[in-house]
């Protein structure tokens, strides 16, 4: 029994592996994987030139579901496209076994009709590149460049003209460069130039060259610095290559002090102003400078002072209104102003008023006398701080006239350093001008300020200043018993209630003009006393009249005022009426008035004293 036991357990695992075995390949053939079937096919992009044969691809490849990517064939909607004509052209195919449609698109561009020929002028013993790419002519009329393979490098051991050519990718005509290799540079001779002082110099390009067949030409030549400092009075040596020349070149750059005609370029910056009232009238008229590209103008306060219209003329005669007032005083006498234009214009260059000297050179430009862009020139006779209240000043040697006023005074780096605004009644070139740094805190704080004042606005807290300059410009001076006497000012002033206009003409003693009224009205006989006082009444009628013409709602009277100006009070009792003037900081003496009313068309005059 036991041995029959034994036997069926060895023939048990005999038979066990055999069993194991035909298990395993039953489940094998029960889990045997699907064939591969089309998953995608991507879009087919082809690009042609135009003309270019084209024909459809007959297979496409697809990415299986196994992931495996394979060719299959494809079947298209068109039978062929015509690529005669550029753009993009669009067909669609089928592919068995794949639901979609695959798309083509064709893209058809210019082809190119013509090469251009590259012209390229070299030096013997020079170096030449030739371009990488070249200019091509397209099928549409277009044009763009194009790579280029050239057959040979460029050889410039000798002068000549030389063609070497080139192929182009998909064109069959070979390209062109034309190279003209001129002879060989013999001498550059040294060059030096003069240039002003802060001008904008620009290095040459070319240079005069001497070639071996004993021709000159202009050679193009690099420099090792792209620009001169001109800045400062200096000379500077500057060293050049050019391609072909084995020597260096040299340029020796001299900066020096600007001419008086370097300045006077400038003027183009420099504007006529014209002084309207609000009638209409011109009633003055004075000098600014631009500034600013945007238009901003600097003058003296006293120009504008009682404007009710200004108008700018420039360099060119052109006129441009002035829109608005940035900033005045009338303490400082300056007044910043701004032109009605949307044009960038050129303006001057501001210098530093804190480093001029006693006996520096200057250049003034202004209008005297409406005369525009007049020119003067002259030295900083000196540095005042007794001229303007609480201000220091700069006195010049160079001329300045009525009119003069707000022009710009430069030095000679063509910068400008002051505004000029006053000149000493009987002295010779003796003059003023307000320092620029002054005004130049004016100008840092204008990128916060916005225009504080209109023309008209104006007019209003400047009322009647502008006729006191129309009258100063206008009766400069008259005429008694043979003798010219000068007018040293006038002032208008309205009354309280509005109603009535006083104008009082001042002569004064410290400059002659007293001395020549009081010889005008005494000399002579009685009669040619006489005659004097009533030549005195009948120029005293002119101002008035203008006075009557020009504010018709108002009650207008004039008054002319002989003074004395005293550095000491006088005694009591020797003058009738005695005051200081803090202006000009002496005592005021009267000696006489000469009252002149209209009263029903009849003019009254009332002599204080009798001469």
């Amino acid at each position: 029994m036991k041995k029959n036991k034994f036997l069926m357990f060895i023939a048990l695992i005999m038979i066990l592996p055999f069993m194991v075995s035909q298990a395993v390949s039953a489940e094998m053939l029960m889990t045997k994987a699907a064939p591969a079937v089309i998953k995608n096919i991507s879009d087919v992009n082809i690009s042609l030139t135009q003309n270019e044969k084209f024909i459809f691809p007959s297979k496409v490849k697809a990415q299986l579901t196994d992931g495996k990517i394979t060719e299959v064939a494809a079947k298209w909607d068109k039978k062929s496209i015509a690529t005669d004509k550029t753009g993009v052209f669009v067909s669609y195919g089928t592919v068995k076994g794949y639901s979609k449609k695959v798309k083509l698109t064709l893209s058809v561009s210019a082809s190119i009709k013509s090469l251009n020929d590259v012209s390229i002028s070299a030096r013997q013993g020079g170096i030449v590149t030739l371009p990488n790419t070249i200019s091509a002519n397209l099928s549409d009329g277009l044009k763009k460049n194009v790579d280029v393979i050239w057959s040979k490098k460029v050889d410039t051991s000798k002068a000549g003209t030389f063609v070497i050519e080139g192929t182009v990718k998909g064109f069959t005509s070979k390209a062109k460069a034309i190279v003209k290799v001129g002879p060989k540079i013999i001498v550059v001779n040294q060059l030096e130039v003069k240039v002003a002082l802060g001008s904008d110099y620009k290095l040459p390009s070319k240079v005069e060259a001497v070639m071996a067949d004993n021709s000159k030409e202009f050679v193009e030549v690099k420099w090792n610095k792209q620009k001169v400092d001109t800045a400062n009075v200096t000379t500077t040596i500057i060293e050049g290559t050019i391609n072909g020349y084995d020597s260096k070149v040299y340029l020796v750059v001299n900066v020096i002090q600007k001419t008086v005609q370097d300045v006077a370029k400038e003027s183009n910056k420099i504007l006529l102003l014209y002084i309207y009232d609000k009638n209409g009238f011109k009633i003055a008229s004075g000098s600014g400078f631009i500034v600013s590209e945007d238009g901003k103008v600097l003058t003296n306060f006293h120009v504008v002072d009682g404007a009710s219209k200004i108008k700018a003329v420039n360099n060119n005669g052109e006129y441009i209104d002035i829109k608005g007032i940035y900033y005045y005083s009338k303490e400082q006498d300056i007044a910043l102003l701004q032109l009605d234009t949307n044009s960038k214009l050129p303006y001057v260059k501001l210098g530093d008023s804190d480093s001029i000297e006693q006996g520096d050179s200057i250049v003034a430009i202004g209008s005297p006398k409406g005369l525009q862009n007049s020119l003067s020139e002259g030295i900083i006779s000196s540095l005042r701080k007794d001229i303007r209240s609480g201000y220091s000043d700069i006195q010049i040697s160079a001329a300045i006239s009525p009119g003069s006023s707000g022009g710009a005074l430069f030095n000679m780096n063509g910068e400008v350093i002051g505004i000029t605004y006053a000149k000493a009644n009987g002295g010779e070139n003796i003059n003023f001008a307000i320092p620029i740094n002054e005004a130049k805190a004016i100008l840092n704080k204008t990128n916060t300020l916005s225009p504080i004042s209109t023309i008209e606005k104006f007019d209003k807290e400047t009322a009647y200043k502008g006729f006191e300059n129309f009258l100063y410009e206008k009766y400069t001076y008259f005429w008694a018993n043979g003798i010219k006497i000068n007018i040293d000012g006038f002032n208008v002033t309205e009354s309280k209630d509005g109603k009535m206009l006083d104008i009082s003409v001042y002569i004064y003693d410290d400059n002659g003009h007293y001395d020549d009224f009081q010889k005008a009205m005494k000399q002579g006989d009685a009669k040619q006393k006489e005659a004097a006082k009533i030549e005195v009444q009948q120029w005293i009628y002119l101002p008035l009249k203008d006075g009557m013409d020009y504010f018709p709602d108002k009650e207008v009277y004039l008054a002319v005022y002989t003074i004395v100006l005293l550095n000491k009070q006088p005694p009591n009792g020797d003058w009738d009426y005695v005051h200081y003037d803090s202006e000009v900081g002496k005592w005021v003496c009267g000696d006489m008035e000469i009252i002149c009313t209209e009263r029903k068309g009849e003019y009254l005059f009332d002599w204080t004293q009798k001469y």
